[in-house]
């Protein structure tokens, strides 16, 4: 190395290398800045091995990537077949040389005993000529990271090429409305991802060499070049053979699929563009953030001034048990439609929905889209209970027939309301279908129907109608919350109850009283409803027939299991150990939505344990 020498006495430096055939474009070899061993050296040249007949002096440059405790310290540094070294070139200015031809044969610059082999017998032949010249040190299996291309099933070859590069638009802007919370990222975790990504942007390659997509809008003619959709006047122009990025139409989807013609003054004018730009939410995969969200937001302040979307729904990815990616190469993915004829579309919606957390990714298994057919099931039978009890239709509940049993459940629907009003509001679609399920399934099915069964069978006609009215309010209602989970079975439902339960006909969608808070019968009721029940959040006292006081939190806590305001120890304990069997996960498949039953029925338990009541 220009006559200098390592502090063993070395005239040499050895380098770690899993590609001796790309050894021939090296133009350097690089150095930690703050390796000792080397410092010396650093701006000094050393002689390349091969090509035997170009054993050109390449440099010895300082580059802080290179880590100095894998290997020897040294890298030799080959710009036009790895990203990590060209990069190091472009810092260093040093050459760059080609030395394979596309298709991964050695070209010319690799020399004549190289030439016009493939790229894996150069390497063996490399390895060759190093033993017989005495270069080669020793060799030794090592694992290393290599791309693989499932369709060609080879290793990806990193090489040079020439493309068509594209400078990012309002980037600015694009990083400031999530930085400064005018879009909204749900769950917001990925704001930090994404403000990463736009603080280290680089020139977007958007040209592809690929049969299908859209060509690439420039057109050659000798030495002469013009960008344009047509080609131009005059004879003997071509265009150019790549196509563009599929990402590079994508990201113009927001105003390019309603009319776009990037004449503002006419785009101005075009209703559905007006109407549609910006949109409320973007529903996505975290795998495409810069992909796609990221450059459709940049494309959206450079052409149409403004966001395209004010909040971004990123879904879990659903994985196989494996915890792998559905693909169709590891055929691991279960087809969609089969699970519909199976199961049903709104099974296969509702389990989904329900076993998939904000924003993270679940393993699927088929035991979720089962439990979405039998909570279907649930429902239409619930239904069909109501249908069979005929009767009149009561307009109006009257308060004075209310029993505890009504109160009960009008104020777990309620609460029902309000928590999936929040979640929908947060985008905590699970926790708004474990709501939904614990309510309908466990307070409305389980308790309220199998306690109003008395008042169905008695002789007290107002009684009957009464808690018949409370069955369509309740019913009806849960049907406009289930409704966007599940809108098939919720319909069909809808349609076949109307005449019994006096809802209106129009298909929920477009019903004007679609909106559970603007439905006329909840908005009459709500005052009286609170006067009745004392709200768990008013805490309002009340008292047993003991005349012992009851707080708010203990009445809930005894609606939890499903208790009377007069029972006793013997009453609660009897009632803990039924709930316990019946939710415990050993006896649901470790089912989620049990679970969260479970601890509920827990802390009522404990709650009331404590409770002077049952002291």
């Amino acid at each position: 190395a220009d006559g200098a020498r390592l502090d063993n006495g070395a005239d040499h430096i050895i380098v770690a290398t899993t590609r001796p055939e790309t050894m021939l474009g090296d133009t350097a070899v690089a150095v930690n800045p703050k390796d000792p061993r080397y410092a010396d050296l650093v701006g000094k040249h050393i002689r390349r091995p091969l090509p035997l007949e170009n054993q050109a002096s390449i440099r010895i440059v300082a580059d802080d990537h290179v880590d100095f405790e894998f290997g020897t310290g040294v890298l030799k540094v080959t710009p036009a077949h790895d990203k990590a070294d060209f990069e190091i070139g472009q810092r260093h200015s040093l050459e760059v040389i080609d030395v394979l031809h596309p298709n991964g044969v050695l070209n010319e610059l690799a020399g004549k005993d190289l030439a016009g082999l493939d790229r894996f017998e150069g390497r063996k032949k490399a390895v060759e000529l190093l033993t017989e010249m005495g270069a080669m040190i020793k060799e030794e299996p090592h694992q290393n990271n290599v791309g693989f291309s499932e369709r060609a099933d080879v290793p990806i070859e990193p090489r040079l090429s020439e493309q068509w590069f594209l400078k990012y638009p309002s980037v600015k802007e694009s990083q400031e409305v999530v930085a400064n919370g005018t879009m909204q990222f749900h769950p917001d975790r990925w704001a930090k991802v994404y403000d990463h990504w736009m603080g280290g942007l680089q020139d977007w390659c958007i040209s592809r060499q690929v049969w299908w997509g859209h060509r690439v809008p420039v057109w050659y003619r000798g030495e002469e070049t013009y960008c344009g959709v047509e080609a131009p006047e005059g004879e003997g122009w071509e265009q150019d053979p790549d196509v563009l990025d599929t990402w590079f139409s994508s990201w113009l989807w927001p105003f390019a699929t309603m009319g776009w013609t990037g004449d503002k003054a006419h785009d101005s004018t075009i209703p559905t563009l007006r109407a549609f730009y910006p949109t409320t939410d973007l529903v996505t995969g975290p795998d495409i953030i810069f992909f796609w969200v990221a450059r459709m937001i940049m494309a959206g302040f450079e052409w149409m001034g403004e966001l395209p979307f004010k909040n971004v729904y990123y879904t879990g990815i659903i994985r196989d048990k494996q915890g792998r990616k559905m693909s169709k190469s590891l055929g691991n993915s279960p087809d969609p439609l089969d699970l519909i004829a199976t199961y049903s579309a709104d099974a296969l919606r509702f389990g989904i929905m329900r076993s998939a957390p904000l924003g993270q990714d679940i393993c699927f298994d088929e035991k979720n889209v089962e439990l979405g057919r039998n909570f279907c099931t649930k429902l239409w039978n619930a239904a069909r209970f109501r249908q069979m009890q005929g009767g009149e239709v009561e307009t109006e509940i009257s308060a004075a027939l209310l029993s505890s049993d009504d109160k009960w459940i009008l104020l777990r629907l309620n609460t029902a309301i309000a928590e999936v009003s929040t979640a929908l509001e947060e985008y905590r679609f699970s926790d708004a279908t474990a709501t939904l399920y614990r309510f309908f399934w466990s307070e409305y099915c389980d308790w309220y129907i199998e306690a109003s069964k008395a008042v169905l069978q008695g002789s007290d006609e107002k009684r009957k109608a009464n808690t018949l009215a409370v069955i369509d309010f309740v019913l009806g209602h849960t049907l406009r919350l289930f409704h966007p989970f599940m809108p098939f079975i919720t319909e069909e439902i809808w349609q076949a109850q109307s005449p019994v339960a006096g809802w209106a006909r129009e298909t929920r969608a477009f019903s004007p009283t679609a909106g559970i808070d603007s439905a006329p019968r909840w908005a009459d009721f709500a005052d009286p409803l609170e006067a009745i029940t004392g709200r768990a959040r008013a805490r309002k006292p009340a008292q047993r027939k003991d005349g012992r006081a009851v707080t708010g939190e203990e009445r809930e806590a005894l609606g939890t299991l499903g208790l009377a305001l007069d029972a006793d120890r013997r009453d609660l304990r009897s009632r803990y150990s039924q709930l316990v069997r019946k939710y415990h996960p050993d006896r649901n498949g470790g089912d989620r939505g049990f679970e969260a039953r479970l601890q509920e029925v827990v802390e009522a338990y404990q709650l009331l344990r404590r409770a002077a009541v049952f002291v």
